[in-house]
């Protein structure tokens, strides 16, 4: 206990360690440690295969953490000249380790070097057509104030409400008048007016407004609000939507068009998700193979604590 006690000293006494800078040349000298030159390539190649703790530690005290691995590393080199690593209980714990490590890598390669042939792909997309569905939409966006409400139940309804009436600043518009404002324009849309033209004149989302209120393709894997993306799909070309709430404002969209994924911009997921597949039917093979028939039930009763 004693000998962690000071060890943790040592690193809490370092200096702070200027950011190493990047360099193109990994044989480029950072340190110097016990009397030998460290190169940038060394510090890249420490960082690669250091516990996570350690990489963030690296981040805002370099020299501190350069210390501790090259203390663990020569305590290490010092346990293993004692042969400690060929006693109980640490063989064992080492053996564990390293089979723990090992079943990793197992699965890893499992996955990522299971075949998928082009042939599998286009089968699995030509049955999943309904996946791979997009609908281009536009849309015009009006603010309102938002304004706290009693309620919320939690540290995020907390922190949404806070980040609305953020957003909201400087905007007057009350939500009723946004919901009717709204509304109007869905009738306008509907009877035939010119999205560019409503756009430019009300919509307050100014990176959609940019391009005449384009607002891109939507799919169900699309990094929107949940609100417009459910909105989004269930259109069909043509349609206009009803005033979509967010925490914000309301959205009126337009689906301009409506597709289906051309195969190549997909084939890496599809891939991915085939792999993925195979990795869970192979674990299930393992789990069926080695789950325990139980002979004696004292074996499910947990020990009471004391």
């Amino acid at each position: 206990m004693l000998a962690k006690k000071c060890f943790l000293f040592l690193l809490s006494a370092s200096a702070a360690f200027a950011q190493l800078p990047l360099r193109q040349d990994p044989k480029g000298v950072v340190a110097t440690v016990d009397g030998r030159d460290v190169t940038w390539g060394e510090v890249q190649q420490i960082l690669a295969v250091a516990p996570p703790q350690l990489v963030t530690y690296f981040k805002t005290n370099p020299q501190a953490a350069l210390m501790q691995w090259f203390i663990m590393q020569e305590l290490g080199r010092q346990g293993e000249a004692k042969k400690l690593d060929q006693q109980s209980p640490l063989k064992e714990q080492l053996d564990a380790m390293r089979m723990n490590y090992l079943a990793d890598a197992r699965m890893n390669e499992e996955m990522n070097l299971y075949p998928v042939p082009f042939s599998v792909v286009e089968d699995f997309y030509k049955k999943n057509q309904a996946r791979f569905e997009r609908v281009r939409v536009s849309g015009i966006f009006l603010r309102f104030k938002a304004e706290a409400k009693a309620g919320a139940t939690s540290a995020n309804d907390v922190a949404d409400m806070a980040a609305a009436i953020l957003q909201g600043a400087g905007v007057q518009r009350s939500e009723a008048d946004a919901r009717t404002l709204a509304l109007d324009l869905v009738k306008r849309l509907r009877a035939g007016e010119s999205m560019q033209t409503l756009v430019t004149q009300y919509s307050e989302d100014q990176a959609s407004k940019a391009k005449g209120g384009d607002i891109g393709y939507v799919s169900g894997t699309s990094n929107l609000p949940a609100e417009l993306v459910k909105a989004s799909v269930a259109m069909r070309q043509g349609d206009v939507s009803e005033p979509i709430r967010l925490s914000t404002g309301f959205y009126v969209l337009r689906a301009d068009e409506r597709s289906v994924q051309p195969i190549n911009e997909v084939v890496q997921d599809i891939s991915e998700e085939i792999r993925k597949t195979h990795l869970d039917q192979f674990l299930k093979g393992l789990n069926d193979r080695f789950r325990p028939v139980i002979k004696d039930q004292m074996l499910l009763v947990q020990p009471t604590a004391k």
